[in-house]
């Protein structure tokens, strides 16, 4: 969903990571660094919440990645701490509270739309219906949910 599937770094490049060379820590990151956001992204529904798991996600990559193990690929290693990272967010007082006043001025945007043509309405309204906008009917929990699931 995110773009990790079709992700993977060599293994020359992690061995190069896990004895700290900052160079195979750039690969690293300009490898995993799209998907990493866009789940994120997703998640939070925030660009700066994203900006910022994307940053956190990637300063526990470079302080950790000698404890990986090869066990699954880098890129599902990597996803397991942006999911982290992401709840880690989502669960912090400060991204309630603003959660909370941003979910009040955001009823007013939901408002339906007007227009006369009644078959285009219906038409654009089914055309709307993608995975995006669902989600962003949901609480942010929900939300979650549906992403670690699908994920």
């Amino acid at each position: 969903m995110s773009g990790f599937a079709n992700k993977s770094v060599d293994p020359a490049i992690v061995s190069r990571a896990q004895r700290g060379d900052m160079k195979a820590h750039e690969i690293v990151f300009r490898t995993l660094g799209d998907p990493v956001y866009t789940l994120a992204f997703r998640m939070t529904r925030s660009a700066a919440n994203a900006d910022d798991v994307v940053q956190e996600t990637f300063i526990e990559v470079i302080r950790s990645i000698r404890n990986y193990r090869h066990e699954a690929s880098l890129a599902t290693w990597v996803r397991r701490i942006a999911v982290s990272k992401c709840l880690m967010q989502m669960r912090s007082a400060w991204n309630r509270r603003s959660t909370l006043t941003g979910d009040l001025t955001e009823l007013d945007k939901h408002s339906p739309e007007k227009n006369s043509d009644t078959e285009g309405v219906h038409h654009r309204v089914d055309l709307r219906m993608d995975l995006e906008s669902a989600l962003d009917h949901l609480t942010p929990t929900s939300r979650a949910v549906v992403m670690l699931h699908d994920v």
